[in-house]
């Protein structure tokens, strides 16, 4: 029983490690936000967050290795979305600290 405990800890942490990976630069989480509005082609992320294709498309890959996005093939096209409502949380909650940082760095900085 306790080494079933601890493998699912260290399955837990690593998952968590690799959503950390995926939200570890400013671009991933502005097409995460983009993504959060609906699904879209990896040409319409790159347009949204002011990106060539292929850097999107990077970016895209390490999303996706992270569990944060799914894909979906529409015709020709990719479609990219959130793998989880719970994503969209999580790019909301996110926001909001970033939003309350911003506001109390300039809070004390006015002070």
């Amino acid at each position: 029983m306790f080494e079933q405990a601890v493998n699912y800890k260290n399955g837990l942490y690593e998952e968590l490690s690799k959503i950390g990976k995926g939200l570890s630069s400013d671009r991933r989480l502005e097409i995460l936000d983009l993504l959060t509005q609906a699904p879209k082609s990896v040409e319409t992320i790159a347009n949204g967050v002011g990106i060539s294709v292929a850097n999107a498309s990077r970016h895209l890959q390490i999303l996706k290795d992270s569990h944060l996005v799914k894909t979906k093939r529409k015709g020709n096209h990719i479609i990219y979305s959130l793998s989880s409502p719970k994503i969209s949380d999580l790019v909301h909650l996110l926001t909001d600290i970033g939003n309350s940082e911003l506001s109390d760095m300039k809070g004390q900085s006015s002070g």
